[in-house]
């Protein structure tokens, strides 16, 4: 086995090993510790949201995000569009008519 997941096991082992024994002691005291774990979780995750809210408004991400607006909407209109009828493009090559036919004609003649 690695050792990072030998340590992982130990871990998680101690910790359900804990658990039992604070059910069997005080079961209050395991509610009080979750509960207080909840609250500092939940208070935590806010002040992050909060912060990184924040430093995401400025003016180089509204600018970001009415490009990415425009962007799909763009795209979306033309994968429509090209769903609907599938034309086949004219070419852009064309037939030259020379007068290859006439020089070997007048060679031949003068000869």
């Amino acid at each position: 086995m690695n050792k990072k997941r030998l340590i992982l096991y130990t871990l998680i082992l101690l910790a359900i090993l804990g658990v039992f024994s604070l059910i069997i002691r005080d079961p209050l005291v395991l509610i009080r510790s979750m509960l207080m774990l909840i609250v500092f979780a939940t208070v935590v995750f806010l002040i992050f949201k909060f912060v990184f809210n924040q430093q995401t408004n400025t003016d180089e991400m509204k600018k970001y995000k009415q490009a990415l607006k425009q962007s799909k909407r763009r795209y979306q209109n033309t994968s429509t569009k090209a769903s609907k009828t599938k034309r086949k493009r004219p070419t852009h090559l064309r037939v030259i008519e020379g007068n290859k036919g006439k020089r070997k004609n007048d060679d031949q003649a003068t000869n």
